[in-house]
């Protein structure tokens, strides 16, 4: 790469990050849930996929009912997406929105390599399966350094609440 392609480099992942977040909002899944996306300021920021029901969780708590929800991160300088955190309320698992918060996630980073951090013992047959529809795709490892240094410098994230 020349000099004008690495001072490009730069300015072409602020352009993506940018269209990511205006490209983002409520988005439908079928008709009984619909998905939110939460894109944060900085690129390696924390990421969500936030599943919703339509209708109200009770009579009396107008929210939308929770269905999941998946937190990710991505790195476009290694081209790598780390899933840290899916779950699915109970009544609501075994209808493929798991499968599609990750289909999902994926669409943001296209052509990148995703890995998982740990997979608890529980879930270790859903991502077997997901493996089978992903070949080479989610296996569990450490996120790059990039991601790292972001899991340091932020002290709302899981890690820190670990750390004395």
């Amino acid at each position: 790469m020349g000099r004008d392609e690495h001072e490009k480099f730069p300015m072409r992942l602020a352009l993506r990050h940018l269209l990511m977040r205006y490209r983002t909002g409520d988005e439908r899944v079928d008709r009984e849930v619909f998905a939110r996306h939460t894109i944060p300021r900085s690129p390696l920021g924390r990421r969500d996929i936030t599943l919703l029901t339509y209708m109200p969780a009770s009579a009396w708590d107008p929210r939308p009912e929770h269905v999941g929800r998946l937190n990710y991160r991505i790195c476009d300088l290694c081209r790598l997406g780390t899933i840290f955190k899916i779950h699915t309320s109970e009544v609501w698992k075994r209808r493929g929105y798991a499968s599609w918060m990750l289909d999902r996630s994926r669409h943001f980073a296209p052509d990148f390599t995703w890995i998982t951090s740990r997979q608890l013992h529980d879930a270790r047959a859903f991502w077997q399966h997901v493996r089978t529809r992903v070949s080479l795709q989610y296996t569990p490892r450490r996120p790059c350094e990039h991601i790292e240094a972001a899991l340091r410098a932020t002290k709302d994230d899981w890690r820190a609440a670990s750390k004395p």
